[in-house]
């Protein structure tokens, strides 16, 4: 017997789950009734933490997308809040570069399904972007962000920043 690889079961299921459940987020009230073995995912049903409580007696696995759910603090939000209403937590993307998939990462801790494969169906990623090593996503590397500048080609004033700097920099003492 023939052992498939996880994706390519998981592939199968999400394209089983799709032709037999054509459903519209309008819909969601018909799951209430459905006898399933296998976790009924929330997808396009719940973008944010507000629709919660109200899908819960519907699905069992929430899909958490940085980009549909207003970015990292509101994700991190939402999942503390699935967490803590019983579901289990899917990270998801839309097709985006490692720029946003990097912050996604902190999400995946104890998430039930990762699935953050957005750069790798673009023609090209930005360089560098994320490792893929087969099902597993290194840590993303302080080069993702941007350019590194050693300390001996930094501003001098922005290295060591005056407390009068500081106090009258805009946004109450951040620097730019």
């Amino acid at each position: 017997m023939a052992v498939r690889r996880s994706t390519e079961v998981v592939a199968g299921s999400r394209r089983a789950l799709r032709g037999a459940c054509r459903t519209t987020a309008a819909d969601d009230a018909a799951l209430i009734s459905i006898v399933h073995t296998v976790p009924i995912g929330a997808d396009e049903s719940c973008h944010n933490s507000s629709g919660l409580v109200e899908l819960k007696d519907r699905y069992d696995v929430v899909n958490i997308k940085l980009d549909k759910c207003g970015g990292l603090t509101a994700a991190l939000q939402m999942q503390r809040m699935a967490l803590a209403q019983g579901y289990e937590i899917m990270v998801g993307c839309m097709v985006d570069t490692s720029w946003a998939m990097a912050p996604a990462m902190l999400l995946t801790t104890g998430a039930r399904v990762v699935d953050l494969d957005g750069p790798l169906l673009l023609a090209a990623d930005r360089r560098p972007g994320l490792e893929y090593r087969g099902t597993v996503i290194a840590p993303p590397r302080a080069e993702l962000w941007g350019r590194i500048r050693s300390p001996a080609t930094a501003d001098t004033r922005a290295a060591s920043p005056s407390r009068e700097t500081l106090s009258d920099a805009p946004g109450g003492g951040a620097l730019r």
